[in-house]
């Protein structure tokens, strides 16, 4: 059953039409309400009323940040209602009046719980509270929304120290979000095995590696050989020369052999092809008129119309010789 009559709900409804322009409205609200029907409602419970029962929009309460003056006033306050019923209801209250301000009893409550309450210890958390906190957050219901502020009375009994509830609840948020990065990790990489890829890449491409047979085989030639030493296997060897013989010393093995002249000969007449007729050339030093062909005959020294005429001569013989 609703805490809120259909005569407070109608008073509401016209509350929101006198003080709806406000930006805390919800707090005037509930200061009318409890003063004219004797109850003691929480803005906040006013706030989820008007949103949930009557779906209205509530506008974003922006308010001053908290300043030095206003933090030793809040405190000065708790010393005064810490006590009582609703404290941060009355330290608001006085609070909004002194320094016409729209501050909630939430917001006034995080404050002195997290950061003006002169009991609390802003050293960091030992190993000891942080497993203490891990046993008792995993020992809750999963599903279930933990409350911090019951975790927060048990810390100080055992371990004699007063710890804010951001300071718990940020511990938690981080070690539960390092334990996903983590999860998230390993399951991508048992993915990755699972799929097979050696190198952790989805789209490699496996390597055949069954038996092949000596036909299929390609031989490669090894990773050191250099260019011309590299050749492939088959019927027919070709026989390359060697990488350091020079380019008149290359030949190929034939059958009919080319005998080449000597890298250091001249170029001149010292030049001759071996066959099974030697012609026999002048020496290089030789002076025109001294040159001579050594025949079976010796004959005396000609001139040079008698040598040519000669030598026609002999070549005719040779090509056309006499029956």
């Amino acid at each position: 059953m609703s805490l809120f009559t259909p005569q407070i709900n109608n008073t509401i409804k016209e509350l929101i039409k006198v003080l709806g322009h406000l930006p805390n409205f919800c707090e005037k609200i509930c200061e009318k309400v409890n003063e004219q029907y004797a109850t003691n409602f929480t803005s906040n419970q006013v706030r989820q009323y008007l949103k949930d029962e009557l779906q209205v929009k509530i506008p974003q309460n922006r308010y001053a940040p908290f300043n030095e003056q206003i933090d030793n006033s809040i405190k000065e306050f708790m010393k005064k209602f810490g006590q009582s019923s609703n404290p941060y209801v009355k330290v608001r209250k006085n609070i909004n009046k002194l320094y016409s301000t729209n501050y909630t009893s939430k917001q006034i409550r995080q404050r002195w719980r997290n950061i003006l309450n002169t009991d609390l210890c802003f050293e960091p958390l030992s190993e000891d509270e942080k497993s203490f906190i891990v046993q008792w957050a995993e020992s809750k219901p999963q599903g279930d929304t933990i409350r911090w502020k019951e975790l927060i009375p048990l810390m100080k009994t055992k371990f004699k120290k007063l710890r804010s509830e951001n300071k718990v609840k940020n511990f938690w948020s981080i070690r539960k979000r390092i334990q996903e990065i983590s999860k998230a990790k390993s399951e991508t990489e048992n993915s990755r095995k699972r799929k097979g890829s050696p190198n952790g890449d989805s789209n490699a491409i496996l390597m055949d590696t069954s038996p092949k047979s000596e036909e299929n085989i390609i031989h490669l030639p090894p990773l050191n050989a250099r260019p011309l030493e590299t050749s492939f296997i088959s019927e027919e060897k070709i026989h390359l020369p060697p990488l350091n013989a020079r380019p008149m010393e290359t030949s190929f093995k034939s059958e009919v052999r080319i005998h080449l002249p000597p890298l250091n000969a001249r170029p001149s007449m010292e030049t001759s092809f071996k066959s099974e007729e030697r012609i026999h050339l002048p020496p290089l030093n030789a002076r025109p008129m001294e040159i001579s062909f050594k025949n079976e005959v010796n004959t005396p020294p000609l001139n040079r119309m008698e040598i040519l005429c000669w030598a026609a001569d002999e070549a005719y013989k040779r090509d056309y010789p006499t029956k």
